[in-house]
């Protein structure tokens, strides 16, 4: 390996931090073309044996909205009812 990349831990560390970067494109910068990206991300696991590194794929995503309160996933449902909010709200209360 050459450069910063020395050692697995390192090398993973530039892989999550790379595909972070692209997915940031998509869910910050909302730049379209990067979703793939940000799909892929909670997806992607990492795993040392030996001297190689080994990527996972999960088949689903975690969803984290799951595990919000009732309460919270009720008033999130409520904003979505109100037709003033803008598209791009709605849009990231949707996820």
């Amino acid at each position: 390996m050459e450069g910063n990349a020395k050692s697995l831990c390192s090398l993973k560390v530039r892989i999550c931090d790379a595909l972070k970067w692209l997915a940031d494109g998509f869910h910050k910068r909302h730049n379209p073309s990067m979703k793939p990206y940000a799909l892929l991300k909670p997806q992607m696991r990492y795993e040392a044996q030996g001297d190689s590194l080994i990527v996972q794929l999960r088949k689903h995503p975690i969803l984290y909205r799951d595990y919000l309160a009732p309460s919270t996933l009720d008033k999130l449902n409520s904003t979505l009812q109100r037709p003033d909010i803008s598209d791009d709200f709605r849009a990231q209360i949707q996820g």
